[in-house]
């Protein structure tokens, strides 16, 4: 699930909830990595990042995020007794949307 959200007049944010990855080389797990490298940094590390609605194996919408950067990350409470796994709920900023509709 995901949700966009004005931050201020400029700066646009997402959240998005996902499952945590163990591999450490995963394109998200380098670029959480990368941000926190720069926590002291001006800039942190943008992406272009889509995000891909499918709906029976057909991709019905992107949202292509430009200079997306990770503005937060948190993670839902660990229960070593659960077999649930962890969730990161991550707030995205980025500048601009570009929205791409599947063609009918």
């Amino acid at each position: 699930p995901f949700q966009f959200i004005n931050i201020g007049q400029h700066e646009k944010s997402i959240v998005l909830t996902k499952m945590v990855q163990r591999d450490a080389h995963n394109p998200f797990n380098t670029w959480q990595r990368e941000s926190i490298a720069a926590n002291n940094s001006v800039a942190f590390p943008t992406r272009t990042l889509a995000i891909v609605a499918v709906d029976d194996d057909a991709v019905v919408r992107r949202w292509l995020l430009h200079k997306a950067w990770l503005a937060n990350v948190s993670y839902s409470a660990f229960d070593s007794a659960s077999t649930e796994l962890v969730q990161e709920i991550v707030q995205i900023t980025y500048d601009n949307v570009e929205i791409e509709w599947a063609s009918a």
